[in-house]
């Protein structure tokens, strides 16, 4: 079984050797990993260029700065794994849990002929610079592998747990994918954009025959980094985040008696309402414009199953989209703020 590791770099040389090392060692059997790289000045290119003359299977491409769905993509394009990874340049992996996820997928394979689209797991959190660590628990730790096929979702009330459970399920990152699934559903990601990992793991989801689940989390994912992409917060980060919402929550609503599209779109409206405190993080010249293109999508909670998300569309149709944003800013600071020592996570 050949795997495909896909690492776009821009601007993480003081992490980028802990995420290559953590991912040489996960996977020392058949591999390949794709560098994709924004700018050949950036210093990344030296240290990944150095990795390639004493590895194997390592290839370093340069896309002149267009983005990180394009990298991915381009990736995508390159791989000729059976599955593919996407890993961050300044996150790393659990080398030793990777292996062992890696070995029971090709296990499953061989023995039980079993070709699954996507396998899931937990992960762990690394805030800042620090070793704090919080691991999430969206998949139960007991449950063992538990296997999804599409229309049969109802059959366990275990199979609705990972989509039901509170926390983001849109980070690309925690995700395996075999690259004939991918390749055969034209699954990439929507290029010049930010927030493109909503649409791609939508599509995702409502394309598998087959998901797979494993609480056992192996990557690392570093929390606001600072002069990280995802801490850049500004007006056309929030408008590519609506748009992206508002086409993902168009396409769940084609499909009728679909339980995963119903079950993503109650994520998509959690979604949109738990990045409202982004509204304080532009700019204070944008802050209008930018808080009235937020009110111009309060649609997708129109049509909500859940009480909350009828209480807070009527909320926002009658006193708009400040205080609501204001009120969860400061609860988000908070518990920030109150977020305690996290047990220390063992060295890669």
């Amino acid at each position: 079984m050949k795997v495909s590791f896909i690492i776009p770099v821009y601007k993480v040389e003081s992490y980028l050797e802990q995420c290559i090392d953590s991912v040489l060692e996960a996977w020392k059997k058949e591999r390949e990993v794709i560098f994709i790289l924004g700018d050949r000045a950036d210093s990344g290119f030296s240290i990944c260029e150095r990795y390639q003359k004493k590895e194997k299977g390592i290839s370093l491409w340069v896309q002149d700065g267009r983005g990180l769905s394009n990298a991915r993509n381009f990736g995508l394009k390159k791989a000729t794994g059976d599955y593919v990874l996407f890993i961050d340049g300044d996150d790393y992996i659990c080398s030793r849990a990777l292996k062992k996820r890696l070995f029971l997928l090709e296990r499953m394979e061989k023995q039980a002929k079993q070709k699954i689209d996507v396998w899931v797991s937990d992960f762990y959190f690394i805030y800042g610079e620090s070793r704090r660590i919080k691991r999430s628990g969206q998949i139960k730790k007991k449950a063992g592998i538990w296997i999804e096929k599409r229309g049969k979702e109802r059959e366990e009330k275990r199979k609705d747990a990972f989509l039901k459970a509170p926390g983001s399920i849109w980070n690309v990152w925690r995700y395996i994918y075999r690259t004939d699934f991918l390749r055969s559903h034209s699954l990439t990601f929507l290029e010049n954009t930010a927030n493109e990992d909503v649409l791609f793991t939508t599509r995702v989801f409502l394309e598998a025959e087959e998901i797979a689940y494993l609480h056992l989390p192996y990557y690392c994912y570093r929390v606001r980094r600072d002069g990280a992409l995802t801490t850049r917060i500004g007006k056309k980060e929030i408008e590519d985040f609506l748009n992206i919402i508002e086409e993902s929550v168009r396409i769940v609503e084609k499909l009728e008696n679909n339980r995963r599209a119903m079950l993503l779109k109650e994520k998509l409206q959690r979604e949109y309402l738990l990045n409202l405190p982004l509204l304080y993080e532009v700019e204070k010249g944008d802050r209008k414009q930018t808080g009235y293109a937020v009110w111009e999508s309060r649609w997708i909670l129109k049509r909500a199953e859940r009480f909350y998300g009828r209480f807070f569309y009527w909320w926002i149709q009658n006193f708009g989209v400040e205080g609501l944003a204001a009120c969860f800013y400061r609860i988000r600071e908070i518990r920030r703020k109150s977020s305690g020592i996290y047990k220390k996570f063992p060295e890669v």
